[in-house]
């Protein structure tokens, strides 16, 4: 039908197919060409929609059906987002003069993310191959205060402290529960009143609130209220896992992250009455 001539047309075989054994003839001449070769392309593309990536020198093979980022990888290899946060140190409770005082411990550094030896955070895009390394968050600081501490809060002249109703040193440190009572001393007639030391305004405004004041933030998450009362200047996508049930450690798919209605990162910045969902999409 082309009317082609003779030395125009060549015939090939499997022969041309390279690094090709087989053991018998049951596929065999130009007709066999097209479904062995479809074959030995599956074959080369096998595994090429999958990536090993090494998260503290243990691997985790993630399927790519979209662009990868760090936080898919922590996830399977069985980070919770609160394990990257830094986690405050103890409060410590004890009522003065009858009243119930609270001082909060400070928090600790939030853990640092390196791929491949360089800085990075949860959304920086994963390549196969790349090495992660987690540097651990810290734990902050217990709250703490001495005997001393407190007599320098008070303004009014000399003064006694009693805690459990014992005469303490000025190098006392209070515990947890303590009963401190702070009375006046008179000064004595024609000396000079000594002045105490002034601790920083932030101490002293910390110390003379009963607790110190939450920094609460109300928003919705997959429909329901949900208040955000840590005590922090600022929340952050990845705290709403403190107060919800959501497993990370459990992967149901893809985790879908959306911040009034627009894809969400684990540090994007969180405000009075956003509306957020959180979800798992089936891959």
């Amino acid at each position: 039908y082309l009317k082609l001539s003779p030395e125009r047309v060549a015939v090939r075989e499997r022969n041309i197919i390279q690094n090709l054994i087989i053991e018998d003839d049951v596929l065999k001449g130009p007709d066999a060409v097209t479904p062995i070769g479809i074959a030995v392309t599956a074959q080369n593309q096998t595994g090429q929609n999958f990536i090993n990536v090494i998260v503290n020198e243990k691997q985790v093979r993630l399927f790519q059906a979209r662009t990868l980022h760090v936080s898919d990888a922590l996830i399977l290899a069985g980070f919770h987002a609160t394990d990257l946060l830094g986690k405050r140190g103890n409060s410590l409770q004890f009522y003065l003069n009858g009243e119930e005082k609270t001082i909060k411990g400070k928090y600790g550094e939030s853990a640092e993310i390196y791929i491949n030896g360089k800085l990075g955070n949860l959304e920086t895009p994963l390549n196969a191959g790349d090495n992660i390394i987690i540097d651990p968050a810290t734990q902050g600081t217990h709250a703490k205060m001495t005997a001393g501490e407190i007599k320098a809060m008070h303004k009014q002249g000399e003064c006694r402290v009693m805690i459990n109703s014992k005469m303490i040193e000025d190098d006392y440190h209070v515990c947890e529960g303590d009963i401190i009572t702070l009375s006046d001393i008179p000064a004595p007639p024609k000396e000079e009143t000594k002045t105490p030391p002034i601790l920083p305004l932030e101490a002293e405004e910390e110390f003379n609130t009963h607790t110190l004041k939450d920094n609460t933030t109300t928003i919705r998450v997959n429909g329901n209220s949900v208040v955000l009362n840590d005590d922090k200047k600022q929340y952050i996508f990845v705290d709403i896992f403190n107060y919800i049930d959501f497993d990370l450690s459990k992967p149901q798919g893809t985790i879908v992250l959306k911040l009034n209605g627009k894809k969400a990162g684990f540090t994007d910045l969180l405000t009075y009455g956003d509306e957020v969902e959180i979800y798992w999409e089936s891959s």
